[in-house]
């Protein structure tokens, strides 16, 4: 009985809602617009206009929610009444007013305490809005895209500003922030880039990350006191942003919080003991760092890419200087490590290519990997007595390093002649790039060549091994532009990827007898070797070890080696099924590749200036990537097989006058072919 009372009730409201909006329609003098100051939206008349543009819905509750507006005359200046029929307008959808292109100027009923999620995304016309006193929340991404917004005050009743709400304001220039709220959210001003005037509320607690991200004409802010917490990214790329005061008692700052901004000195809130995460990283115009004696470590990336930074001052009680906090500041000349540093990460001065000088902790026990990469004009460096650990790479690509001197009293390093050694002599770990000498003797107490040790050491002509040492790791020699001669003793057991690449006059190379693996690129763009001989213990020779040997005329193979032979120069496994590598160099047009051969193995015959023809026997299956790549004069490939063959898409790249003849209907080749545009010919 109730629910049929309550059903006619909302009967007769509907009845008299409309019974009103009947008479309003005969009214032609009402309208929803009144008179206001210029520039101002206008003032709302309470009344609802006799051919309204607004759709709506009146709830239990008497209340009207505005669900969709749509003027056919297009007008600029909109009024939503405070009333429609008698009864208040206390809400609008979250569709409503979304998209619009038209309304420059908008007023919103003072019964409104929710704007929704996405409610006026996109009115790209919108300049101006007037928000009600009693406004509460602001949903998410509300305004976001209204590019031509000007201004905005947000209501001292305000507690939640939700995440987006004026991303992407690109015209907004001033905001205004009422008492009341508590959150800047995620994104909330992101992209506002002329947004020049901001002013927060002593109310506030925390600003969210990319809060003000990419408000790229923003030169000042004040952070209130009363901020605990400051977000991920939330001044990101504010690349005017020079002045802010953080006077506060802010506790957390998150990472890359002022990236890219404008500072010419670094500042630091006066509760802060650690720089986070990339805090003013790539801030071009930062000139100045002083690290306070409250601040303990300085994060990953925390000054990366500042690169017109010169001057940096640590404080003592700092312990942890984090990876790459320095990196690519090539403004940087000096270094000077308090006493108290007793970490440097990874590449924490990579890059750094104007420093001449670094005075090392005394405390100092780790050195990252890495952490003097590419500073080019560094020419000493001192390692105390106090280091335990020096991972691979440290002094990589210091070209102008000359000497590298180890504390007496240091019980894991050592250095002989400016050379770095484990304190045993065990491992070579950094041979100076700069260092005189034209040759130089491994010591017989080496056993293992470290990775990168002799990268990029210019001098050098000649390397001779004793008989102790047993592996080379990955890089040792790489980048030698003068080195023409390694002879490798007998004790070498390994060698490492890229161990010997790019040493462009590396033409005289003897193997260790007791050599058992080459690694991958091993010898990658040693054009001059002619020649290589492998003794009886190799068993793997890695993937392109041999690539771009462009001088290669003849590969032998020790009569007793069971895992590789050659015949006639050429290399292959023992049991004749895949040919290994046909030497760029080798004399003769053509080639009849033996019948036992079943794989062509990656870069085979790659970079030949020689062949014109290659003939396949009838059991050839693969061949591999890059197998015939860049042989410029190779004019046909046969193959005469009626087992399935498989080519691999880059096998015959770069081979510009090719033809592929197969007697045979079982392969992949003349898909391969035509997408090279490489003519292929069935037989």
């Amino acid at each position: 009985m109730s629910r049929e009372k309550g059903l006619m009730r909302k009967g007769m409201r509907r009845l008299v809602l409309s019974s009103c909006i009947l008479a309003l329609s005969m009214l032609s003098a009402l309208s929803v617009r009144a008179t206001s100051a210029p520039g101002e939206p206008p003032v709302p008349t309470g009344e609802a206009s006799p051919a309204s543009p607004f759709t709506y819905d009146l709830k239990d509750d008497d209340k009207i929610t505005i669900t969709g507006y749509n003027d056919p005359g297009k007008a600029e200046t909109v009024v939503i009444p405070d009333q429609i029929g008698g009864y208040p307008v206390a809400a609008i959808t979250g569709r409503a007013f979304r998209g619009n292109t038209y309304i420059k100027n908008l007023t919103l009923p003072e019964a409104v305490t929710d704007i929704p999620s996405r409610a006026f995304r996109s009115c790209s016309a919108l300049q101006a809005i007037r928000l009600p006193k009693g406004l509460k929340t602001i949903g998410d991404d509300a305004f976001s895209g209204c590019k031509n917004l000007r201004e905005v005050s947000i209501p001292n009743k305000v507690k939640v500003i939700s995440e987006g709400a004026f991303r992407g304001c690109v015209r907004l220039r001033k905001a205004r922030v009422g008492n009341a709220v508590k959150t800047i959210e995620n994104m909330t001003f992101y992209n506002c880039i002329r947004l020049t005037d901001i002013s927060l509320p002593s109310s506030l607690v925390k600003i969210e990350r990319s809060a003000f991200s990419f408000c790229t004409t923003l030169a000042k802010i004040t952070i209130p006191s009363s901020v605990r917490e400051v977000g991920d990214r939330a001044f990101l790329g504010c690349v005017r942003l020079k002045d802010v005061d953080m006077s506060g008692k802010l506790r957390q700052m998150g990472q890359y919080a002022f990236a890219q901004c404008g500072f010419k000195e670094a500042v630091f809130p006066p509760s802060m003991k650690r720089v986070p995460t990339g805090m003013y990283s790539n801030c071009r115009t930062l000139r100045r760092v002083q690290i306070p004696k409250r601040i303990e470590m300085i994060g990953n990336d925390a000054f990366r890419g500042c690169d017109k930074l010169s001057k940096v001052k640590m404080g003592n009680r700092l312990y942890s200087v984090g990876s790459r906090a320095f990196r690519d500041c090539i403004g940087l000349k000096k270094v000077s490590l308090p006493d108290s540093v007793e970490y440097m990460g990874m590449r924490a001065f990579a890059g750094c290519t104007q420093l001449t000088s670094v005075k090392v902790s005394s405390s100092l026990s780790l050195i990252g990997g890495g952490v003097f990469n590419s500073c080019g004009k560094l020419r000493s460096i001192h390692i105390p007595a106090s280091v335990i650990k020096i991972n691979k790479g440290a002094f990589k690509d210091c070209k102008q390093l000359e000497s590298i001197n180890v504390s007496a009293g240091n019980k894991n390093y050592s250095s002989i002649g400016g050379v770095l050694f484990s304190k045993d002599g065990g491992t070579l770990v950094q041979y100076p790039p700069a260092k005189a000498s034209r040759s130089y003797s491994v010591p017989s107490s080496v056993k293992t060549i470290g990775s990168y040790a002799f990268l990029n050491a210019r001098k050098l002509v000649s390397v001779r091994f004793s008989g102790n040492a047993g592996k080379i790791s990955e890089r040792a020699f790489a980048g030698l532009p003068n080195l023409e001669s390694v002879d490798m003793g007998s004790g070498v057991t390994s060698i490492g990827f890229s161990a010997f690449a790019d040493c462009s006059k590396l033409s005289r190379v003897t193997l260790s007898e007791q050599l058992v693996k080459i690694s991958d690129r091993a010898f990658h763009n040693c054009t001059e070797i002619s020649r290589l001989h492998l003794p009886s213990r190799v068993s793997r020779i890695g993937v392109g070890a041999l690539f771009n040997c462009s001088g290669i005329a003849e590969i032998t193979v020790a009569s007793g080696n069971l895992r590789y032979m050659s015949l006639d120069g050429v290399l292959y496994t023992k049991d004749g099924k895949t040919l290994v590598k046909y030497p760029a160099r080798k004399r003769g047009s053509e080639f009849q590749v033996p019948d036992s051969v079943t794989r062509v193995r990656n870069s085979a015959f790659e970079d030949n200036g020689r062949l014109a023809k290659v003939v396949f026997g009838g059991n050839i299956r693969y061949v591999e990537y890059a197998a015939f790549e860049n042989c410029s004069k190779l004019k046909s490939v046969f193959f005469n097989t009626n087992k399935w063959l498989y080519v691999s898409s880059g096998a015959f790249s770069q081979c510009q006058r090719l033809a592929v003849l197969v007697a045979g209907r079982r392969s992949n080749v003349e898909r391969i072919t035509r997408r090279l545009g490489i003519i292929y010919i069935s037989l």
